[in-house]
């Protein structure tokens, strides 16, 4: 049964569990961060990374061949700019077996603008979505009843 690498309950959480696992970053990696993020990562010591293929195994992960787990540790490193791309991944030894450069091309320029472009503002689609829940939850509109005609008179 596959398991969650990093199972945190919270950003701390995970981010404890990252740094468990891929070490902790250097100071120069971690300029970028905000000051706030360095003194979290301040408090959790120094941390080695660990063995993939230890880790790995512990996940229940058979036959996991020292290449895999290698990529593996390239593909997670904390740092963005340290890990392999998509197209190192794919060259990368462990997927030889199953790596077909014919079928799966490159990017050779960037993609479109629309493309690339951030998500458009959402308050339309909230909106549309809060209609159509108030409308599916109003109640239904009541017809009064027919007039009862009264009972015949029985002589």
């Amino acid at each position: 049964r596959r398991k969650p690498l990093f199972p945190g309950r919270d950003s701390l959480e995970t981010i404890k569990m990252q740094v468990n696992k891929c070490g902790s970053p250097s100071l120069a990696e971690q300029t970028p961060f905000s000051h706030r993020a360095r003194q979290f990562l301040a408090t959790l010591g120094e941390v080695p990374p660990v063995q993939w293929s230890e880790a790995l195994g512990s996940a229940s992960v058979e036959n996991v061949s020292a290449a895999m787990t290698g990529l593996v540790g390239k593909l997670l490193h904390f740092s963005a700019p340290r890990r392999v791309s998509a197209a190192q991944s794919l060259s990368h030894r462990a997927l030889a077996a199953i790596h077909a450069p014919s079928d799966e091309p490159l990017c050779s320029r960037p993609l479109p603008a629309h493309v690339r472009a951030p998500p458009p503002d959402n308050l339309p689609l909230r909106d549309m979505l809060l209609a159509e829940i108030q409308e599916c939850q109003a109640p239904a509109p009541v017809n009064p009843p027919a007039a009862i005609p009264p009972p015949p008179d029985n002589p």
